[in-house]
């Protein structure tokens, strides 16, 4: 399904049976080729256009690639080993991967809770032209959530960093938020306080604050050394935030994510976007000739490039106010000139996504197979976490500036004390967004006067009344393909026929005239309105 929101389902010899048993395909009785007039109902049937290289065209776009980090020694050996990692699945070790499907399993027997935490460059999370259901964190919550919920689980997708800083009114100067964009800078603050703001309950983190490309393909971009030291302390205060949960670590710099992996055993990985299955968008007029989701979202011709970036085809987002009328105002969010549109973030988001699924359709095979021949329960070395925090945990601590040097470096660059590389850090602020506000405001610590006097909490997180906007990159236009639509539609042959037909309205549409394409979906009959004896909606 999330291959088809992008290549489309790939669907041929569309037929229509209606309830007089005859067949109509979409040229029919001597009309003009494409085009279908009268009312039209009974069940729609076709055939999956080479079901064969669909295959492989899904695991070569969403392809995760699994490397030997004792013979990968740099990232200049991982790219020829994998020159397409960025534009693919990405790239993880087979024990890490084994490590992820041990926390999915740990949740699915304990019927606990899975975080994700998603941090870093504002651009990279969807600020400066976004909503928040935009951006990767909510496409990717609200794309799992339904199916965790059928496994016992609870999801929980946050997002944490800090907001674009180039706006006016804010104390930066532009020299200070160029130096931000380098990579690295704006993660530090929260990584001051780890388990406070971002939380010592996290399963997976990804990292995305790798500073600024021009290029969106997302070729390897390189900060520099202060960056990688930045990450490496941000990476180990996320091992050492909680007792009961540790982090798979998708994205960061190579080096350190290759010393942490080797020397203290930790998870690691970095996330490709998968444009590498992306129809490419080779002329602007010919666009909606391509699944909605892929529109403007690969283009390599440079002649493209401009107009592909235009704001009206990479963002689609209104605000409201309902101040001074009933009828709220409908504006656009300011668009910041190096945002990233709603079309990356859904890629990045899917790609994400598929890696998670992946995991957990291997753990729950990994179930099922073990407990075919060992009984029930599951035995404890597949899922219990507690020995393997520990060890982890014990190993970065013992980290030693020879195996891994980037952390310890921080006390030259900028006076940080080398105990803080292996002690965790909490902090309070009354900054948003962070984990558990009520428990991590500078409120909480706030000591009662003499005459008892305490500062007012408040419950209020929403003081603007107004009505919400139907957004329409929220919905999905019909007869485009909606990964959700289809997990709803699993047992429900009838949604599945309207579905296939929807479809098939929308990619001959494109020569039809409009009017017969909307009488003719109309015509599609529900289960409810269907004659109860008609053999075909049996």
């Amino acid at each position: 399904a999330m291959f088809g929101v992008f290549v489309g389902l790939g669907i041929e010899n569309v037929t229509v049976s209606n309830h007089g048993g005859e067949e109509m395909e979409e040229s029919a009785g001597g009309e003009e080729e494409g085009q279908v007039s009268g009312q039209v109902s009974g069940q729609v049937s076709g055939q999956i256009r080479d079901p064969n290289q669909r295959l492989h065209d899904r695991l070569q776009m969403f392809h995760l690639a699994e490397i030997d980090l004792a013979t990968v020694t740099t990232s200049e050996y991982l790219a020829l080993k994998e020159p397409h990692w960025h534009t693919k699945g990405g790239w993880t070790t087979q024990r890490s991967f084994d490590g992820l499907e041990r926390r999915l399993l740990h949740a699915m027997m304990t019927n606990g809770n899975f975080t994700i935490v998603i941090t870093g460059n504002w651009r990279n999370m969807g600020y400066g032209g976004n909503h928040v259901w935009q951006a990767m964190a909510g496409k990717m919550e609200v794309l799992l959530t339904e199916l965790f919920q059928r496994l016992g689980v609870t999801l929980a997708v946050r997002a944490v960093g800090l907001p674009p800083l180039e706006k006016e009114g804010l104390s930066v100067t532009p020299l200070e938020a160029a130096g931000l964009n380098v990579g690295g800078r704006e993660t530090l603050v929260h990584a001051m306080g780890w388990s406070s703001i971002l939380g010592g309950d996290v399963d997976m983190v990804i990292w995305e604050d790798d500073g600024v490309d021009d290029d969106e393909t997302n070729k390897e971009r390189k900060g520099d050394e202060f960056s990688a030291q930045l990450f490496d302390f941000f990476a180990r205060q996320a091992l050492l935030a909680g007792t009961s949960h540790l982090p798979f670590l998708w994205g960061g710099n190579f080096h350190v994510l290759r010393n942490l992996h080797q020397y203290a055993d930790v998870d690691v990985g970095q996330l490709g976007n998968g444009l590498f299955g992306v129809p490419e968008t080779t002329k602007e007029e010919l666009a909606y000739t391509l699944p909605w989701a892929s529109q403007y979202l690969k283009c390599e011709k440079d002649q493209l490039k401009t107009a592909c970036r235009k704001e009206e085809y990479q963002f689609q987002s209104r605000c409201w106010t309902g101040e001074g009328s009933a009828t709220p105002q409908l504006d656009r969010i300011p668009i910041l000139p190096t945002a990233v549109g709603w079309r990356m973030q859904q890629a990045k988001a899917y790609t994400a996504a598929y890696n998670l699924l992946a995991a957990l359709l291997d753990a729950m095979d990994t179930w099922s197979e073990r407990t075919i021949y060992e009984g029930q329960p599951l035995t404890d070395e597949y899922w219990h976490i507690g020995e393997y925090i520990t060890n982890i945990r014990e190993k970065v601590k013992a980290l030693t500036e020879e195996d891994a040097p980037h952390c310890f470096q921080l006390e030259k660059s900028i006076k940080l004390p080398n105990r803080l590389c292996r002690n965790a850090l909490k902090g309070r602020t009354e900054y948003t967004p962070r984990a558990n506000p009520m428990e991590t405001s500078i409120r909480s610590i706030v000591v009662p006067s003499e005459t008892g006097a305490t500062v007012a909490e408040t419950n209020e997180m929403n003081p603007l009344e107004g009505m919400a906007v139907d957004e329409f990159v929220d919905n999905v236009p019909a007869g485009e393909v909606d990964p959700l639509e289809l997990l709803h539609l699993e047992k429900n042959l009838r949604l599945r026929e309207r579905y296939l037909g929807r479809r098939w309205l929308r990619t001959t549409s494109r020569t039809r005239d409009n009017k017969n394409i909307s009488q003719w979906l109309g015509s599609l009959p529900d289960k409810k309105s269907s004659p109860k004896g008609n053999e075909n909606d049996r």
